[in-house]
């Protein structure tokens, strides 16, 4: 339950904790308060000193900031919502290193964990990367040179799954189809050591146009790794 959990986590979690589930049952009732909330939160991730702490505050006033974007945009524009969602975010994830280093076990109960947990890993960084994701106004230009660069990150920390998860994310934001597709390859070549690769072979029969070459790739990642466990989607 949310109060045991609370009884477990660190401080900072559960001071974060507490102010999350407050504005939450309270704007449910009173939804003019949301502002007042976000205001409390935004004044709290300022007077912040320690860099953990504050980045994974940023972090969730931009999950906050979407969330609002999506479901009370009778308050604000959801395009003000979206540009905080993302400028959030981004302070969030200006070093990449702080998120890495931070882990999820001590962030609950303001992160909830469930069955990708696996996939995710243990670090904030790829979590709140997933998250971020979700925000309009990502996927750009600038948003690809940013999962480049969380590629090259993850590469250089040895941790070459989390860069194939971002790198299939980077590949299908290609700007043509040919573009996409040349990318997929290079990951399918680059990638075969791992079983999350058998997603590529996925993502390389969508954007394939001829029915049989869409058999084809799936059959070939089938075949390649029998053993993946997202393999009911191939």
């Amino acid at each position: 339950s949310f109060t045991l959990a609370l009884t477990a986590a660190r401080k900072p979690a559960r001071e974060l904790a507490v102010l999350i589930r407050a504005m939450v049952e309270e704007t449910s009732i009173h939804p003019d308060s949301l502002y007042a909330h976000i205001g409390r939160l935004e004044s709290r991730q300022r007077g912040i000193s320690d860099p953990e702490e504050r980045t994974v505050t940023q972090a969730a006033l931009g999950y906050l900031y979407h969330q609002c974007g999506m479901k009370v945009p009778r308050y604000r524009t959801r395009s003000e919502f979206m540009d905080m969602a993302r400028r959030r975010y981004a302070e969030a994830m200006a070093d990449l290193d702080i998120l890495y280093h931070a882990r999820i076990s001590d962030w609950v109960p303001v992160v909830k964990t469930g069955k990708d947990d696996a996939m995710l890993g243990k670090d904030m960084l790829m979590l709140v990367w997933r998250e971020s994701d979700k925000v309009d106004g990502m996927r750009t230009a600038e948003g690809r040179l940013f999962l480049q660069k969380l590629v090259d990150f993850y590469e250089q920390k040895g941790q070459r799954e989390e860069a194939l998860w971002v790198g299939q994310r980077l590949a299908c934001q290609e700007p043509t189809l040919e573009e996409k597709k040349a990318a997929l390859l290079r990951l399918k070549d680059r990638y075969q050591d791992l079983l999350l690769n058998a997603k590529t072979y996925w993502h390389l029969a969508v954007f394939e146009n001829e029915e049989a070459r869409k058999v084809a790739w799936l059959e070939e990642g089938l075949k390649r790794y029998p053993r993946y466990k997202g393999k009911s989607t191939l």
